[in-house]
């Protein structure tokens, strides 16, 4: 089971990497968008930055890679 956590509460830590999600984007079964992407933010990026950054693609949720 994943658990996702929320932009909100905290931000990932740069230079980790992780699943993000935007659970609003819709998608079908016959469609190529997806609602998740790895990412990796470079390792000088602030939490502010990376919190920026992910709300401006409208990713609000994410986990950690393992």
């Amino acid at each position: 089971m994943i658990t996702f956590l929320s932009t909100t509460i905290t931000a990932p830590e740069a230079g980790r990497e992780i699943i993000a999600k935007n659970p609003l984007k819709p998608i079908g079964y016959d469609s190529s968008a997806k609602q998740c992407r790895v990412m990796k933010f470079h390792k000088n990026f602030t939490e502010e930055q990376i919190v920026e950054q992910m709300l401006e693609d409208n990713l609000t949720l994410w986990s950690y890679t393992e």
